[in-house]
């Protein structure tokens, strides 16, 4: 097991996580020991485990179509990326469902990331 698994697998398991505890995707988000900052090479870290548990490409597309809409949102809809405020933008394809879910953890996390941080500030 790399140093990536640990922390990589509970990002990967955060939907699943969610949808089947009590905790906030803050709170689990939280716990998964993401280095700060962020790797640079996360998105392919992140696809690298993905093609290792396909099953998880699925979790996160549940996940993206059961997010509310609240300010622009980062949104997966199949092999399509982007962020949704009114309007869709920043809009990427991509051939591999696998790279388009590894961009999208990557959104997501940047973002949530971003809501943690202004709650510590209040």
């Amino acid at each position: 097991m790399s140093d990536h698994d640990s922390w990589i697998d509970q990002l990967l398991y955060l939907p699943r996580n969610y949808k089947r505890g009590s905790k906030s995707v803050l709170q689990l988000l939280d716990e998964t020991g993401l280095p700060h900052p962020l790797p640079t090479d996360l998105a392919q870290l992140v696809a690298h485990r993905l093609r290792r548990s396909p099953e998880l490409v699925d979790d996160w597309q549940l996940y993206s179509y059961d997010k509310r809409a609240g300010g622009p949102q980062p949104y997966l809809k199949e092999r399509e990326v982007g962020i949704y405020d009114d309007d869709f933008r920043d809009v990427v394809h991509y051939d591999d469902a696998v790279d388009a879910c590894a961009d999208f953890v990557v959104r997501e996390t940047e973002q949530l990331l971003q809501v943690a941080r202004a709650r510590k500030r209040r």
